[in-house]
């Protein structure tokens, strides 16, 4: 069944040399043109050897089955039977879809080897060379694109052993970073063990710390005290030294008085009553003078060795806080070994702040 839409153009543009069948003159050439089942001609040209037609037809064609078309051209006679004066074939192979191309035929069936025809073919299907070059073209470009797709997956499979490798490589520094996450967890695991018992050791050497500090306050205290009673002491003995000076110097004066009145021969009693008993006096606070500096060297000797015991009490904190100190040196090596915190740092600021603040009070006592 032929298709509607597959249809064929021709165009009898003109004759060239067409014989003549006439005696006298020249025929009435017309062409009949067949084209499968179907037959169409052209109107006949009076008198002419070379026509000019230029008319179109069209007809049905199945790509399938009608490969050429057939024009043969006759003589038109009014009172005879046309007589036929030649013929040609063109092959519709060498069409392309809607593409107008014009053909010249050299005609046969006649003595003349110069009689052409000339026609224009146009065919809005598909024919089987052009057909043919499609599928040519259609398999070069699909051998093209295979040769590239045989490119593609040689470079795929090329790059599929790379990205091979670089997953094998990626799996093995994963298990290595696993490793690493593993021994980083534990010695991290370590780390904070220790950390804790830094902490604790910290919280105690805080404790102790506090309790030196409230020892040398309380010292400090102590020791203002005994200060301000060895002030009071020295100005009681530089006080008693005075009156002791004064008495001496008074005894001194009545030695004097009583020599010079037995040198004078008084000899009046009551006098030297008077005179005893102010000597008497005078004995009896010399005598309470110098119990007083007993009391007060007695005092004295007392506070020198208080003095002792809290230089020899000031000495043992200076032992302790060196003790401190060094065992601050140690938990400082620890830290750094270990990496502590940023809180553990912070921290261990302020043990060595309340240490320095310890050495501070027992210099300042010293």
């Amino acid at each position: 069944m032929v298709n509607a839409t597959e249809c064929l153009k021709c165009t009898i543009v003109s004759g060239i040399n067409f014989p003549s069948k006439e005696k006298f003159g020249k025929s009435d050439p017309y062409v009949l043109i067949e084209c499968g089942e179907e037959r169409q001609k052209t109107k006949e040209i009076d008198n002419s050897s070379n026509p000019v037609y230029d008319e179109s037809f069209e007809f049905k064609v199945d790509p399938l089955e009608t490969n050429e078309i057939v024009f043969s051209v006759w003589d038109n006679n009014s009172l005879s039977k046309d007589e036929f004066m030649c013929f040609g074939v063109s092959s519709l192979a060498g069409l392309t879809q809607r593409e107008e191309k014009e053909i010249t035929i050299q005609m046969k069936g006649c003595n003349s080897s110069n009689t052409e025809l000339i026609v224009r073919l146009e065919a809005d299907y598909e024919t089987a060379v052009a057909k043919s070059k499609r599928v040519l073209n259609d398999l070069d470009e699909i051998k093209f694109a295979k040769e590239q797709l045989q490119a593609e997956k040689s470079l795929l499979e090329q790059n599929f052993g790379d990205l091979e490798k670089k997953n094998q490589t990626l799996l093995d520094d994963k298990n290595i970073l696993e490793e690493k996450v593993e021994v980083i967890t534990q010695e991290n695991d370590r780390v904070q063990e220790n950390n804790r018992k830094l902490e604790e050791q910290v919280g105690m050497m805080t404790h102790e710390n506090d309790r030196f500090k409230a020892n040398n306050e309380k010292l400090e205290k102590e020791n203002e005290k005994f200060a301000e009673s060895i002030y009071k002491l020295e100005q009681e003995v530089t006080n008693l030294t005075k009156e002791k000076e004064e008495l001496n110097q008074t005894n001194i004066e009545l030695n004097a008085d009583f020599k010079e009145l037995k040198s004078v021969g008084m000899e009046e009693t009551t006098e030297e009553i008077n005179l005893e008993a102010e000597i008497n006096r005078l004995k009896m606070v010399v005598k309470a003078t110098e119990l007083e500096k007993a009391k007060v060297e007695a005092k004295n000797a007392k506070l020198e060795a208080d003095v002792k015991s809290l230089k020899k009490a000031v000495e043992n904190v200076d032992i302790e806080n060196a003790r401190i100190k060094e065992n601050n040196k140690t938990l400082n090596v620890k830290l750094e070994e270990i990496g502590t915190t940023e809180g553990g740092n912070r921290g261990e600021g302020d043990k060595n702040t309340n240490f320095v603040y310890v050495g501070a009070v027992f210099a300042v006592i010293l």
